[in-house]
């Protein structure tokens, strides 16, 4: 699986963040509703730095099955994973290959 960041930012972690999660810009998991900075690179205890993907294409956790070119949204639990927007919410990314559940990762083009 590849991924290409055009712009990579630094956040830091404002909790225990996992690797390929929404993150906002205050540097916590990102949840629905809210329109998040990008896409962990990589997993940061509280209080480290870390980067984060804003734009370009990255790898994303997914929340549950995702379309092929469908958006995507932050998980409504906070856990920062991408789920089907289903039309309500902000549009974060759109799946560039398909998930069938949970705990996939997928290549996701981000939208600013």
């Amino acid at each position: 699986m590849q991924k290409s960041s055009i712009l990579t930012l630094t956040r830091t972690a404002a909790m225990a963040i996992a690797a390929s999660r929404f993150i906002d810009n205050d540097g916590n998991h990102a949840a629905d509703g809210e329109k998040p900075l990008g896409v962990s690179a990589y997993g940061a205890a509280n209080g480290v730095d870390l980067a984060v993907d804003v734009l370009g294409t990255t790898i994303l956790e997914t929340g549950g099955a995702i379309g092929s070119f469908g958006p995507i949204k932050p998980a409504a639990d906070g856990s920062g994973k991408g789920i089907a927007q289903g039309g309500a919410g902000p549009i974060a990314a759109y799946a560039l290959q398909p998930a069938t559940g949970a705990g996939e990762f997928i290549e996701v083009l981000l939208v600013p």
